[in-house]
């Protein structure tokens, strides 16, 4: 009788704990404003922003699927935040077109500059859309990469974040 009391306080710990740890994990995945010293910006629900960013990003971010079949090892969208010392825009640009199978958009916003690009990764399509910010003698750029397979589910969330990110 020990023994089947024994077992069920065990089970009911675990049961407990386990329900913790899924609550903690679904929070990670929701909608939060991030806060660096010169910018901010809002992560959108679906998005990990993982403690270490990746070198040479202030910022990083991806979404919680991958894609499928050939795109399965690919997340369906993430978002990259990179501040540059130099203050040529223009190079930047010039760059990231020469790198970019098609230019879709852009736009010149008075000290915001737009940009949307196709790009190709073996046999897979992406699309990127940048936002650049000059201001103190730096560049901010934030750049939302996404599957073109999946990029209606991110509209709404790349319009968001945009428009939240600013420099200070």
């Amino acid at each position: 009788m020990e023994i089947l009391i024994v077992g069920v306080v065990i089970v009911a710990l675990m049961a407990y704990v386990s329900t913790r740890i899924k609550k903690s994990a679904a929070s990670a995945f929701e909608s939060e404003i991030f806060n660096a010293p010169d910018f901010s910006l809002v992560k959108p629900e679906g998005f990990l922003n993982p403690v270490d960013a990746r070198e040479g990003l202030a910022f990083y971010a991806y979404s919680k699927d991958y894609g499928v079949e050939d795109t399965a090892k690919f997340r369906q969208s993430e978002i990259r935040v990179r501040v540059y010392e130099s203050t040529n825009l223009t190079e930047i640009v010039k760059n990231l077109k020469s790198l970019a199978d098609k230019v879709v958009a852009e736009k010149n916003e008075g000290g915001v500059f737009l940009l949307k690009t196709e790009n190709s990764e073996g046999k897979v399509s992406l699309e990127k859309q940048h936002k650049f910010i000059s201001k103190n003698g730096k560049i901010y750029e934030m750049e939302f990469k996404t599957l073109q397979e999946t990029k209606e589910d991110y509209t709404q969330r790349i319009a968001e974040t945009s428009e939240s990110f600013t420099v200070k």
